[in-house]
């Protein structure tokens, strides 16, 4: 195991460390990843949209949530979560999707008075939240009109259409196993 010392700013060497007891104490917060999935959907939301998000879609509800602000959460904002409701034929088929690769991705898809952000990190799946908005005054036209990908492999960010997406998926995951 590599040591990092902050105090040091750096690695250790072997010899540093060597005979050295380490203890230390980790928490498992079961809102880790919900609350991730909030941050990230903030992120992707101003990428795709731009200011535009924050005028039609409930923002405030997804920072309320990353901050587990309960005053300001809102029953609008939806959770969907495998370990607690079944997910519909179309949300699971988004959940794999972001999956499929092993790559960090965010899948987002606009709906009639929502969108729906899908957050999967290194091919781990982190959350799906539905958050409420005004999609007619956002720009989800052309290839977009299905949805947004983002995706990464670590190197590169990389953007398109939900209708392109297994395809771009598939050619990022290329390149990163070359």
């Amino acid at each position: 195991m590599r040591l990092y010392s902050p105090r040091h700013n750096r690695f250790l060497e072997n010899a540093e460390s060597a005979g050295l007891t380490i203890e230390f104490n980790t928490e498992i917060d079961l809102t880790t990843k919900i609350r991730f999935t909030a941050k990230v959907a903030i992120g992707a939301g101003y990428f795709i949209y731009g200011s535009l998000f924050a005028r039609f879609a409930k923002v405030e509800q997804l920072r309320a949530l990353m901050k587990l602000d309960k005053e300001n959460m809102s029953d609008d904002l939806k959770v969907i979560d495998p370990m607690v409701c079944e997910l519909t034929h179309r949300q699971e088929q988004i959940r794999e999707m972001g999956k499929a690769f092993g790559l960090s991705s965010v899948i987002v898809v606009p709906s009639e008075g929502h969108i729906v952000f899908s957050v999967s990190c290194l091919g781990e799946f982190c959350g799906m939240l539905r958050v409420p908005a005004d999609t007619t005054r956002l720009p989800n036209s052309g290839a977009y009109k299905w949805g947004h990908i983002l995706a990464s492999d670590g190197k590169k960010l990389t953007r398109g259409s939900f209708e392109r997406g297994f395809l771009l998926m598939k050619e990022l995951a290329a390149k990163h196993e070359a």
